[in-house]
C-alpha cells in the first residue's frame, strides 16, 4: 500500500463512556478493554485479583512511569482491597498520593494532574497489550508499505512514542545484516521531535496536548541500490545501474515530497 495512518491508544468515546471503565472521573466497572468482545482480553479488575502486589507494582512503575515507592504502595492497596469500579480504584490511589506526595501540576498550569492518571494508564496498557500491538503495527507497516509509501503515527505517551521513534530510526538493527539490507526500513521525516499540536488545535481539542505525530517514508530499491553500489565498486561503472538509480530516485523523491507537504498542511491548517 502507499500509506498508513495510525492513531494509537485510547479514543475519546471510550474515555467519555463510564460503562467502558477507562475514566477515573466517572463511576463505572473497572474494565478498560478496548474490545470487550475478545474473550482472551481480561478486564482491569481481573489483574488486581490475580497479580501479586510486586507484579502489579512493576507494571505501574514500567507502564505508568511512577516511582518505585509510590507504585509499591498503590499496588499493595489495590491487590488487598480489589476495587471493582473506577472511582473505588481512583480513591485508593488518591489516598496513597495524599500520604506520599504533594499535588502534581499540569505543565500548562491550568489544572492539577489527577494522582490516578499514571496508574490508570498502566492498567489500560497492560489490559490491552498496547505496546505489543504497536510493535506488530510497525512490523506490518514494514511489510505492507511499498517503496516511497508514507507511514504516519500519532502517539500519546512516551512509551509508545519511544517505541515508534526507535523503529523509524532503525535502532536495534542487527549489525551482521548483509549490505543489501543494512539500511533501516524507514526514512524519518518531519523533524527529530515529530509534530505536536498547534495552539489553535489545543484550544479546540485540549486532549491533543500529549499527541505527537511521527512521519517516515518506506525505503525502497533506490536506497538499496545506493548501498550496493557503495560497497561494490564495479557496479558504480555500470551505465544501466546508474540510469535505473537516477530515474527511480527522481520519482521517489517527488512522490515523497508531495505526500509530506500534504500531510503537514493537513495537520497545521
Amino acid at each position: 500500500c502507499s500509506g498508513i495512518l495510525a492513531d494509537l491508544g485510547v479514543s475519546s468515546p471510550q474515555l467519555d463512556l463510564p460503562e467502558r471503565g477507562f475514566s477515573f472521573r466517572a463511576q463505572g466497572p473497572l474494565d478498560m478493554r478496548m474490545d470487550p468482545s475478545d474473550p482472551d482480553v481480561k478486564p482491569a479488575a481481573w489483574y488486581l485479583e490475580n497479580l501479586s502486589a510486586s507484579q502489579l507494582a512493576g507494571h505501574i512503575q514500567e507502564l505508568g512511569g511512577e516511582d518505585s515507592a509510590f507504585a509499591k504502595a498503590v499496588a499493595e492497596k489495590l491487590t488487598l482491597l480489589r476495587p471493582r469500579t473506577t472511582l473505588e480504584a481512583a480513591k485508593i490511589v488518591e489516598e496513597q498520593a495524599g500520604l506520599l506526595r504533594a499535588p502534581v501540576q499540569d505543565p500548562s498550569g491550568r489544572q492539577s494532574v489527577h494522582p490516578a492518571t499514571k496508574t490508570f494508564q498502566a492498567l489500560r496498557i497492560l489490559v490491552n497489550g498496547e505496546l505489543e500491538s504497536a510493535s506488530q503495527l510497525l512490523q506490518s507497516a514494514e511489510e505492507l508499505l511499498e517503496p516511497g509509501g508514507l507511514l504516519s503515527i500519532i502517539t500519546f505517551h512516551s512509551l509508545e512514542d519511544d517505541l515508534v521513534r526507535r523503529k523509524l530510526r532503525g535502532e536495534g538493527l542487527a549489525r551482521d545484516r548483509s549490505p543489501s539490507s543494512a539500511l533501516p526500513p524507514f526514512l524519518p521525516a518531519g523533524g527529530r521531535e515529530g509534530l505536536k499540536a498547534s495552539a489553535a488545535e489545543l484550544a479546540r481539542n485540549p486532549r491533543s496536548r500529549s499527541a505527537r505525530l511521527r512521519v517516515a517514508v518506506r525505503r525502497g530499491v533506490t536506497d538499496q541500490l545506493q548501498r550496493i553500489m557503495k560497497n561494490n565498486g564495479p557496479l558504480c561503472c555500470s551505465g544501466v545501474w546508474r540510469s535505473l538509480l537516477g530515474r527511480t530516485k527522481v520519482v521517489v523523491q517527488f512522490v515523497v515530497l508531495v505526500f509530506v507537504c500534504l500531510l503537514v498542511c493537513f495537520f497545521i491548517c
